[in-house]
């Protein structure tokens, strides 16, 4: 692993951990409840607005560190969209409830959403050799003292990185897959027995399918459309 400061000791990953922007107009750290099923449907067609609307600002976005100052400022550029999305009559849920997110959920999202946009063009084999340097890197050696970036967050991204470059196939089908149906069954039982071999020893995961999924696209977005960084021994040494 050669981000193993990331994962201390156990990264847990909740069952109800929701939070970020409201339908209303409002913005990150506001609070209001996903009252329907149709909550996931309407998360994603709030991040495929975001996805039309600003695709450069959203593309440094995702280039960005989650958690870092560098990602607070193009949220901050990203502010005027938010409500513009959450308002859109095409979006509202059927009881007029709001969405909540973390500021880590709607990126989530966004990077789901941009993945899915890439699947009919997607390779049949991985774009990335296992041994590349991940994503963030670069990003994260550079950051000074005192410099925030989310760490569980870039936890997730290096195991899901990782298990993409393993299962790239069996990724792409999460991705095309619908949630909770047979055939997400089905992939998850071919993915989920390759994260340990993702992880430091001695490194627990508990993670929800529907995060996983999540993860795991923007972890496809990444490899699909980065400029693929150089191979590092480190990388190939789990």
């Amino acid at each position: 692993m050669n981000f193993p400061l990331l994962l201390a000791a156990v990264v847990a990953i909740g069952l109800s951990a929701p939070a970020l922007a409201q339908r209303t107009g409002s913005l990150i750290g506001r609070q209001a409840k996903a009252g329907t099923a149709d909550a996931a449907e309407y998360a994603e067609g709030f991040a495929k607005c975001m996805a039309g609307r600003q695709a450069k600002t959203v593309r440094a976005w995702m280039l960005s560190l989650p958690g870092s100052y560098e990602e607070n400022e193009i949220l901050a550029k990203l502010k005027p969209d938010f409500a513009a999305c959450m308002d859109n009559d095409k979006l509202v849920l059927e009881d007029g409830g709001g969405m909540r997110f973390t500021q880590a959920g709607m990126r989530q999202r966004v990077g789901y959403a941009l993945a899915r946009r890439l699947l009919d063009t997607a390779p049949a084999t991985s774009p990335v050799a296992e041994n590349m340097q991940y994503w963030f890197m670069p990003k994260v050696q550079a950051l000074g003292p005192g410099q925030p970036a989310d760490r569980t967050a870039l936890a997730m991204h290096e195991v899901t990185s990782c298990v993409s470059r393993k299962k790239w196939p069996e990724s792409l089908a999460l991705l095309r897959s619908k949630s909770g149906s047979p055939e997400e069954r089905d992939v998850m039982q071919q993915l989920v027995p390759v994260l340990p071999t993702c992880l430091p020893q001695g490194v627990k995961l508990s993670i929800t399918r529907e995060r996983l999924r999540l993860y795991m696209g923007e972890a496809v977005y990444h490899a699909i459309s980065d400029e693929h960084l150089p191979v590092t021994a480190s990388a190939s040494s789990r």
